[in-house]
Formats: C-alpha cells, structure tokens, sequence
C-alpha cells in the first residue's frame, strides 16, 4: 500500500465486488516496514537518536490522511508505538511489537477511507484472529484455532468487507508476532483456507506471482494460477 493514489486505487477495484463477502488484507504503507525496523535497533534509552525516524513515520501516515480528506484518530496509535519503542523487550519479542504498527495504521486509513466512500466495511485486527507459537518473527501458525477465530469473526460481519492486517498475528498470551517478512500474501491465504474461499486475488506492484526473483535468476516464469 504504496501512498494516497494507492488506496484510492484500492477503492476503486473493491468497488466491483461491493455486493460480495469479502476479506482484505492490507500491507503497511511504503517504507514503513523499514522505518519500523529501525526504531527496533535502537537504543530505547537514547530517544534523540531515532526521534526523527519516529517523526517521520508519523508524517508520512498523516499527509496521507489529509490527502484523503478524511477523519482517522491515529494519535492513540502512535503513543502506543512511542511507548513500545522506548520498552527493553527482549529482542525477537520487541521486533515483532514495534512493526506491526505498519499494518495497524495502514489498515485504520484505508478503514477510514472505504467508508467514506459509503461502504460497508469492518477494520479487523489480525492479532485476535491468527494464532501462533512463540517464534515472533517467524510465528507458527496453530490452524485449528485460528480457523474456528475466522469463521467466527467472518460469520459476524457477513455480509460486508472486513479490512484486515497481512504480516501480524499473536501467541496465546495475545503478545504480538509476525509471519516473516512479505508475509501479507500468507496471511490471505490462511483467510482463504480458513474460510474456504472460492479464491485469493493478490494486487500487486508488479505482473504476478512468478518462480523465482527476475534480479537473481534468468528464465523466471508468472505462474497464472495457484492453489492458496
């Protein structure tokens, strides 16, 4: 979810399917992902180092706000990520607190956005709904569980569109952890087969889904089709 172009481009296609049940999954904004990784390195105890990182991620998310013309409390949000910043988590357990921030604030935009545009959507957050093991940077996920937390959650706002972060999820204790990193296009499919979902559509910045990565491989080919 690359910036305000990129959202109202996002309305645009779910426009076609507003009659239908939907659940989307949306990535953090840009260079989120990036800027959060740095405010994990950094020393909680010297807060003038990583301030201006801090600022900036916050910039970034409210121009994006006001270039929407819309009303979203990001405030609440961004005190609850300086706190976990300045907080001396072990490592693993501090990364995973500190990034999901990027999906919760893009997902509360593009909530904002959506009904704005008059339709009928439900922000949803990933971390009651996928449950994994204690690894929080590369979460196990326990399928029984988080499925029978999915239908439910689904059967609650059907019909309608449930917005929803792709990457986060929790433990059992409900203590943040993440899928790895790009694990948005994992966290549609856990929906899909959790639901049984008639298909994944991914949008993408590029052609599709291919076998390997064009920069480091020559011959690579788009796959047309895949079983979620």
């Amino acid at each position: 979810m690359k910036d305000a172009d990129a959202i109202r481009t996002m309305s645009e296609i779910l426009k076609r399917y507003s009659r239908e049940n939907l659940m989307v999954v949306v990535s953090a904004m840009g260079k989120t992902p990036n800027a959060l990784e740095v405010l994990v390195a950094a020393d909680p105890g010297s807060p003038q180092t990583w301030a201006g990182h801090f600022d900036s991620i916050k910039k970034t998310h409210q121009d994006v706000v006001e270039q929407l013309d819309i009303q979203v409390e990001l405030d609440h949000i961004f005190n609850d990520l300086y706190a976990a910043t300045l907080s001396d988590l072990p490592f693993a357990q501090r990364y995973a607190t500190i990034v999901s921030f990027g999906e919760i604030l893009s997902t509360r935009i593009v909530s904002g956005f959506l009904q704005r545009q008059g339709m009928d959507v439900t922000w949803m957050d990933a971390r009651d709904l996928i449950l994994t093991d204690d690894d929080f940077m590369e979460g196990k996920v326990y399928w029984e569980k988080t499925g029978k937390r999915i239908r439910k959650a689904f059967k609650d706002i059907s019909p309608g569109i449930g917005i929803t972060q792709g990457f986060i999820a929790a433990n059992e204790h409900g203590t943040p952890t993440v899928l790895g990193r790009e694990g948005s296009d994992f966290t549609a499919a856990i929906f899909a087969t959790s639901l049984k979902a008639e298909s994944v559509t991914v949008w993408k910045d590029v052609a599709g889904i291919m076998n390997g990565d064009p920069k480091k491989f020559a011959h690579t080919r788009k796959y047309e089709e895949l079983p979620y």
